[in-house]
């Protein structure tokens, strides 16, 4: 860890770039691979009950995936840009951004628990 850096954080601008990406995909990778196993553990036990009780959980699936990449995209695009807001030292632009995109979130939630999914 470099020396100026505050404790607890890490300079990314350091050291090899293909071991930082290791250190930073790493975590992610294990998510998705627990989400894909969680998914499969579920659709054995699902399976067991009958074929009507095993499509029901197979028409879910392309909602799953909406809600899921629309978190995820809304996600990534607050990231880039409180990032890019953190690094040009613009903490009240930070603020701005995390508190809509908060409210974002909470008003995507609000309209898919209205429409029960």
């Amino acid at each position: 860890m470099s020396g100026d850096a505050p404790r607890g954080r890490r300079d990314l601008r350091s050291g090899s770039i293909p071991r930082r990406l290791v250190e930073l995909s790493a975590p992610m990778l294990l998510g998705i691979v627990a989400i894909m196993a969680f998914n499969l553990v579920d659709t054995f036990y699902v399976s067991r009950l009958g074929t009507l009780q095993l499509a029901a959980i197979s028409f879910t699936f392309p909602v799953v995936v909406l809600v899921g990449g629309l978190t995820l995209g809304l996600g990534v695009g607050l990231t880039a840009i409180v990032s890019q807001e953190i690094g040009a030292g613009q903490l009240e632009r930070v603020r701005q951004f995390t508190r809509d995109g908060l409210l974002l979130a909470l008003l995507v939630v609000a309209v898919f628990s209205a429409a029960g999914l």
